[in-house]
């Protein structure tokens, strides 16, 4: 996520920041209640949800993206928000896609750890009998 945040602000000239929030931190979290509304459109739907200052709010105001998902480990929100940055259905898109990759990867991972953790448990005990 840090490498799109430098994408977005070093090609782009777009900035935001993020959190990501297990459901329970989301729920008890400082955020304007607009922004925890969205939560059950997410649910509902699996589609993040954007909201976006008018132009007649003050700059004060942000822009917001909420992804709710949940996983083996979980459920999680992610937040994404920006002074500047209107989001939009591309990025919308584009942190599903990116969750998924990240997740897959996670998985992967984690696959790739306990196969090698069962061969160094099997190796121990081959090794002393």
């Amino acid at each position: 996520m840090d490498s799109t945040i430098e994408f977005y602000s070093n090609q782009l000239g777009l900035d935001f920041t993020y959190e990501i929030y297990n459901l329970n931190q989301f729920k008890k979290a400082k955020l304007p209640k607009s922004i925890k509304s969205m939560l059950d459109k997410s649910i509902q739907t699996g589609d993040p949800c954007i909201t976006n200052k008018s132009n007649s709010d003050s700059e004060y105001y942000k822009n917001f993206l909420l992804h709710y998902y949940e996983n083996l480990d979980g459920k999680f929100v992610t937040v994404l928000s920006s002074y500047q940055t209107e989001f939009d259905t591309f990025d919308k898109s584009l942190i599903k896609i990116l969750h998924n990759v990240i997740y897959d990867y996670y998985l992967q991972y984690n696959y790739i750890y306990d196969v090698t953790l069962t061969m160094v448990k099997n190796e121990e005990i081959s090794y002393n009998k």
